[in-house]
């Protein structure tokens, strides 16, 4: 019976955990989104939940931007975006 409860126990905990880190991303994704708003990005490659943009971005983005107010502090932001999407910590679908 013991054994039970725990068990419960630690599933709420792990659904806690994984509902608090999938609002620290979407606070990530949404900052970057503010950071780079003026930014020169094409529409299709503004969502930051793909890998593939993340990628993208992390190639092209300081091509024509990098000169903006923002650019290094997005920079890093892309950065922990693209480590915590390739360790599958990301809540969207990296496709």
């Amino acid at each position: 019976m013991k054994f039970e409860i725990l068990e419960l126990q630690l599933e709420k905990g792990h659904l806690l955990c994984e509902c608090a880190w999938r609002d620290l991303m979407d606070d990530k994704h949404k900052q970057f989104q503010d950071l780079t708003q003026h930014f020169d990005i094409p529409a299709r490659r503004r969502d930051t939940t793909k890998l593939g943009n993340l990628m993208w971005l992390s190639r092209n983005m300081g091509i024509r931007n990098s000169n903006r107010e923002n650019a290094l502090e997005a920079r890093k932001l892309l950065r922990e975006l693209v480590k915590d999407s390739l360790r599958g910590r990301s809540p969207a679908e990296n496709r």
